[in-house]
């Protein structure tokens, strides 16, 4: 997250970290940023429970690309993405306990847990080679993320327990020379979920590029529908098969006349490069 472009009022902006009473909770491997309020981003999926939720207006709501990190046995590293929307509250230091790690453990490695209004959540960390002997360490930053999809408890808590904002953010988490890029990125992953889903027998597709059928052309009609094995067939007297990831979804759901999200915002405008300067 480019905690920038949220446009926080000065008013309870954090800039430094440790230093306040609240250390004195925190697992020696810890240390939480000074001032009065700590920025908490909640983050939840397209299409799960939590989408939608209102921020009781005092938090800042927009959609985002949530990035999620998995590990393969053999392959190593690697990353998906879906679309969702994430909501920054102020949340004064005050109402946030760190909750202790059992004693069969040293601490929560690097996902601690606090406390807020009754509510258990799991943060997300920062961290650097700054520790003792130089040593990498993890600390709560002035904004940290909270685990994907909270549930409503745990939402009500942090929203109760936030202080108002006055500033509101534009639609996209992004920095705006990246704002097009991600505003497309978005539609296509949005476009991923709601055609499948909506696909009917007798609906036209298109598939993605380098893709034909049989007769070389690039659009067909849909025939019979397999969600469980994500493949439909074509609507023709020697059907063919047609996975799902070989379609266009975006051109699809044009096609097909399928709707975005109302608040889903518009396409931004391109960013202008400065002109170049001769001397």
């Amino acid at each position: 997250m480019d905690k920038g472009t949220w446009k926080v009022t000065p008013d309870y902006a954090v800039t430094v970290r440790g230093g306040n009473a609240l250390n004195a909770l925190l697992d020696p491997d810890y240390s939480v940023p000074a001032g009065p309020v700590m920025g908490l981003v909640l983050a939840y999926e397209w299409g799960s429970s939590g989408f939608g939720r209102p921020d009781g207006g005092k938090g800042m709501t927009r959609w985002s690309v949530l990035e999620y990190k998995h590990y393969h046995p053999t392959k190593g590293k690697f990353w998906t993405a879906k679309p969702g929307k994430e909501q920054l509250f102020l949340v004064p230091l005050t109402a946030i306990r760190l909750v202790p790690p059992p004693a069969d453990r040293h601490g929560w490695g690097s996902y601690p847990r606090v406390e807020i209004g009754g509510a258990e959540i799991i943060l997300s960390v920062t961290g650097g080679s700054g520790g003792p002997a130089g040593c990498w360490t993890d600390w709560i930053g002035e904004y940290a993320s909270t685990k994907v999809n909270l549930t409503g408890r745990a939402h009500r808590a942090v929203s109760d327990a936030a202080v108002p904002q006055a500033a509101k953010p534009v639609g996209l988490d992004c920095r705006p020379e990246d704002a097009e890029n991600t505003w497309l990125r978005l539609r296509r992953l949005l476009a991923e979920r709601i055609g499948p889903k909506g696909l009917k027998p007798g609906d036209p597709f298109e598939l993605a590029k380098y893709c034909r059928l049989p007769d070389g052309t690039t659009r067909g009609t849909a025939g019979s529908i397999n969600p469980r094995r994500r493949e439909c067939t074509t609507e023709d007297r020697y059907p063919v098969r047609v996975k799902y990831s070989q379609i266009d979804w975006v051109k699809t759901c044009e096609l097909v006349g399928f709707k975005y999200p109302e608040d889903f915002p518009p396409k931004p405008e391109p960013q202008q490069e400065p002109a170049m300067k001769h001397g």
